[in-house]
């Protein structure tokens, strides 16, 4: 039966010969074959006899990086094993411009990026950049695609075998959104004030090391109106569903043991019940689950007035002399609730706490107690001394700069702000 696609090849085919012709007749057995197929699965035999006289399809020159579609696939094993190249986070440039990036891989020729309309994306006719073999982090920029449109990127590796492009059919993936200009230059403008003022992180998951370096970190609960456009609580992880109310966030460490489980250490917690707004230093590998609140890096956070924005609980927070409070003596009193008393205490650390259970382990607690009594830290085993007390249910504690104050069940009396606030 007549094929008009078919057809249509076959007259691609009979180009590729008249331009291989010019180029090479030592491939006139290739473009013979080639034609023969192509016309064969066209029904149109007669034309194809009447072709046999014309040349090999082309072949790009394998150190120059080309669009076009003429090569072939090959199995992995044709490639003896060799690593996938690594895809590494694209660059948006804006204007339809997109830079993938990827670490190369060991002993390969070249590379072969695909790359089309996620929607309609096929691994035999998708348009393909050939990139030859380079050293340290790679790229390659992909120009005139559509802003907004996701498009599926496909990196393998190529060689040239008897003078064809050979690409491996295994590849990594990627997807891809290209930006307008206009988006590109409003990021660039949030990173420069971010670099200026501090980075905000919004909700979501992240790991530290790979989505935001290792440090001390302020986590602060979102205001009601930021709630109202939050992620759908429904929406949030397992882990937020089932063991936290929303909003919270939940910072995990991972413990492999022996028999190959993987056990996890709950390192902070921040909600609006208990702990509603205090820093943390965040280690590398740790997971963050942070949804309905946001995360302040130093730069960031000192700019919070933390004595007066109504979604700190000064009762329940940590703070940090020199930035949120001036160094000094102060009263410490408990807050009232049902759960003050025994648990009306406090913690003093010589930097941000890496947990929420005191930390006695890291050797960071200076100072910790209840407002009836005061315990100095020297390793695990807390030792008693006699401290001045005024009333029952206040002690005075002195602070310095760059000292973490935790509160749980006990306040500050008359704080006073830094300097400058």
């Amino acid at each position: 039966m007549f094929n008009s696609k078919r057809v249509i090849a076959a007259l691609f085919g009979v180009l590729d010969c008249l331009k291989g012709f010019r180029q090479s007749k030592a491939l006139f057995l290739l473009g013979v074959s080639v034609c023969l197929k192509r016309f064969r699965q066209a029904q149109a035999p007669l034309l194809a006899a009447a072709l046999l006289t014309f040349g090999a399809a082309p072949v790009y020159a394998a150190d120059t990086p080309k669009y076009g579609v003429d090569w072939k696939l090959a199995e992995a094993n044709a490639f003896n094993g060799m690593a996938l190249p690594a895809l590494l986070p694209p660059g948006n440039d804006g204007g339809g411009k997109v830079q993938i990036k990827w670490k190369p891989s060991e002993g390969a020729y070249g590379y072969a990026l695909r790359y089309a309309k996620k929607s309609d994306s096929n691994i035999a006719t998708d348009p393909v950049v050939f990139v030859p073999q380079g050293s340290g982090e790679m790229s390659c920029t992909l120009a005139g695609l559509e802003p907004g449109t996701p498009y599926q990127i496909i990196l393998s590796l190529y060689k040239v075998a008897d003078g064809v492009k050979v690409v491996n059919r295994a590849g990594s993936g990627q997807t891809v959104t290209p930006i307008t200009s206009a988006d590109a230059a409003a990021a660039a403008a949030k990173k420069a004030d971010g670099e200026k003022n501090g980075f905000i992180y919004n909700e979501g998951k992240y790991t530290v090391g790979k989505d935001l370096p290792a440090g001390e970190y302020f986590f602060m609960r979102y205001t009601d109106e930021e709630l109202k456009t939050a992620i759908d609580p429904q929406k949030t992880p397992e882990i937020i569903r089932k063991l936290y109310e929303y909003p919270a966030t939940v910072v995990v460490r991972s413990t492999k043991l022996s028999d190959g489980q993987t056990m996890l250490n709950y390192v902070h917690i921040f909600r609006p019940r208990a702990i509603p707004a205090g820093y943390a230093s965040l280690l590398d590998g740790q997971t963050i689950y942070a949804y309905g609140y946001h995360i302040y890096d130093v730069k960031a956070a000192a700019k919070i007035d933390k004595l007066h924005d109504p979604r700190v609980n000064l009762a329940d927070t940590t703070l940090k002399v020199g930035t949120d409070i001036k160094a000094g003596t102060y009263t410490l009193k408990k807050d009232g609730t049902e759960f003050a008393g025994s648990s009306s205490q406090f913690w003093l650390y010589n930097k941000a706490p890496h947990g929420d259970a005191g930390d006695a382990e890291t050797g960071q607690v200076l100072l910790a107690g209840s407002v009836a009594k005061w315990v100095r830290m020297a390793g695990l085993e807390p030792i008693m001394f006699n401290a001045p007390l005024g009333e029952i249910g206040t002690l005075e504690l002195t602070v310095e700069d760059g000292q973490f104050l935790r509160l749980m069940h006990c306040f500050i009396v008359d704080p006073v702000p830094p300097d400058g606030k």
